[in-house]
């Protein structure tokens, strides 16, 4: 650890869905907590989603449902991003206003445009994605047409193909900006995103780093929105000298939204959720407003991680007494500083609590869980299903020849609109899902990294049902890691595929090798510290900067001295 930086600007920038913002509001949550003052730039429609936490929100272009319905689709590949080019632009300078006075940039490797912002800036600048982005001989690309494995070679040209695919398509246009603000021509072969440390919030027991990934690849865990709140990961103020303590707060000093969810998969009910739910009679659907359905967050790595992570954000280490020395320089007027900027803000424990006391399940949904174990099916914000009544009916039918009792959740597909639903079936528009997993006998969703984070910590068996992109991936590596069932929604919509998706079910709902397999990945997430890990890498990686600045104005002060000593001897 390189010590702890000033009180800081960071801009957390990220485009998609619902799933890709929310694990940035619980990064930024951790590193409000100690001082810095945290901007997060995305989709307007994200606005209050965002402002929600008091974080500050900037605008960038484009809509996600546009973009979940094209983007890393082997269509959207074909078309080598033409029909995107005016959103390139967009986003380009919708990235470059949303950086200014930055301190520090974070983002989403999709934001393109990005890493040549924060070259102008001269900002310390962190990659992060919820998904592998690193070419690796280990797996192919989560983008190829396929998850299987084909040899080293093949897995490693799978990511160059996906890269040339995204990024050259719009190489004259990101030269064009580049020129706009000030900067060089780069040529086809430099490339600066790939000289930026990455932070990856998923969890090493779901997906190891590859052997043959650099240092600066990080492998941090999920990062989990509620445990943001709570402060489970929270580094503490007092103490320590700075932010990098991992030591808990005494169970006497937590407020009292610190409701036991570390042992939540062991409990039926909690006492603190997310969002008002409205009460409806059972033959309506229900509707939560503002609530998660897309729960594709992540926070963690394990405690072993501190091991395998000395080799931190790119660069050379420094000897201890250095490190000291960086370390404890401004202690006493940098504390002083950080509790200057806690005290600008909402406490998290207010934020928290008005938004984890909010949501009150309605009591037909209660009584419906509490009679028998339901399963969940849900598919998050995907549309745009290929044969959707095909599929819908599939789904429906498959729930049924499970013989599992179902809490459906419609999404924004409505995937229920206009149906008649058999008594098995119980549908919500949306609803929390650290509230409602632990009580699950066994999820189905579309998986998104975060609905697949948020079922295995909760101990929950997993069927995905993928459509594109990093889906398959994950999809693949729950049916590796023995934990669930992968099926692909094209199967499903087609003849048989309700047959398959049942069979899929009832091995998640019903076997006991995988409820335990499950029940272990589970422990070993929760005890990860993403959010922990995350915070202290962007610090080594703004102190590194620091120091490098240092020396070199050091030099540049001896040059200047032995200049000035040499015209006094002439």
């Amino acid at each position: 650890q390189l010590g702890s930086p000033p009180p800081l600007h960071v801009v957390l920038l990220t485009i998609g869905s619902r799933g890709d913002v929310q694990p940035l509001i619980a990064l930024g949550l951790r590193l409000r907590r100690d001082g810095h003052t945290v901007t997060i730039a995305t989709h307007g429609e994200f606005k209050d989603f965002v402002e929600k936490y008091s974080l500050k929100f900037r605008l960038l272009s484009g809509d996600p449902k546009v973009l979940m319905n094209g983007m890393f689709t082997p269509a959207f590949l074909k078309k080598a991003l033409k029909e995107f080019t005016g959103f390139v632009d967009d986003l380009m300078n919708s990235a470059w206003e949303a950086c200014q006075g930055a301190d520090v940039i974070i983002s989403a490797p999709t934001v393109f445009g990005v890493s040549h912002v924060a070259e102008k800036l001269a900002k310390p600048f962190l990659y992060y994605f919820t998904m592998p982005f690193t070419p690796t001989k280990a797996f192919p690309s989560p983008f190829a047409l396929t998850n299987s494995s084909m040899g080293p070679g093949f897995n490693y040209l799978s990511h160059a193909m996906i890269d040339q695919a995204m990024f050259q398509p719009v190489f004259s246009q990101i030269n064009e900006f580049r020129k706009r603000i000030g900067l060089h021509e780069l040529s086809r072969m430099t490339r600066n995103e790939r000289k930026a440390p990455f932070l990856y919030c998923f969890s090493k027991a779901l997906c190891p780093p590859p052997s043959d990934w650099r240092s600066m690849i990080h492998v941090v865990g999920f990062w989990f929105l509620d445990q943001a709140l709570q402060g489970r990961n929270e580094m503490t103020l007092q103490g320590d000298n700075s932010p990098m303590s991992s030591a808990r707060e005494p169970s006497s000093q937590r407020d009292d939204l610190d409701d036991d969810m570390d042992d939540s998969h062991h409990s039926h009910r909690r006492h603190h959720h997310h969002n008002r739910h409205h009460h409806h009679h059972r033959k309506h659907k229900h509707d939560a407003t503002n609530t998660v359905d897309d729960n594709d967050n992540a926070d963690d790595s394990d405690d072993n991680n501190d091991e395998n992570d000395n080799d931190q954000c790119s660069g050379d280490q420094s000897e201890d007494t250095e490190r000291s020395k960086l370390t404890t320089q401004h202690d006493s007027n940098q504390q002083q500083s950080v509790a200057a900027q806690v005290a600008k803000h909402p406490s998290l424990a207010s934020v928290a609590k008005k938004i984890q006391s909010s949501y009150e399940p309605p009591e037909d949904l209660v009584k419906f869980i509490a009679k028998e174990k339901p399963i969940y099916v849900g598919f998050g914000s995907i549309t745009g299903i290929s044969n959707q009544q095909q599929f819908i009916d599939n789904v429906i039918k498959a729930i049924e020849l499970s013989k599992q009792r179902c809490i459906l959740l419609t999404g924004w597909a409505k995937i229920t609109e206009n149906r008649e639903l058999p008594d098995c079936i119980f549908p919500l528009d949306s609803v929390p899902h650290d509230w409602l997993f632990p009580q699950m006998k066994a999820v189905v969703h579309h998986g998104g990294a975060g609905t697949v984070a948020a079922g295995l910590r909760a101990s929950c068996p997993t069927v995905v049902v993928a459509f594109f992109g990093d889906q398959h991936f994950w999809g693949s590596r729950i049916e590796k890691m023995g934990v669930g069932k992968y099926c692909e929604a094209s199967d499903i919509a087609s003849k048989g595929g309700a047959e398959q998706l049942a069979s899929a079910i009832e091995a998640c709902a019903e076997n006991k090798d995988v409820a335990a397999a499950a029940e272990h990945i589970s422990e070993v997430i929760r005890e990860e510290r993403g959010l922990d890990t995350a915070a202290r890498l962007i610090y080594d990686q703004v102190m590194r900067g620091q120091r490098m600045t240092e020396r070199v104005l050091a030099l540049g002060d001896a040059i200047a001295d032995m200049s000035h000593s040499g015209s006094h001897s002439a």
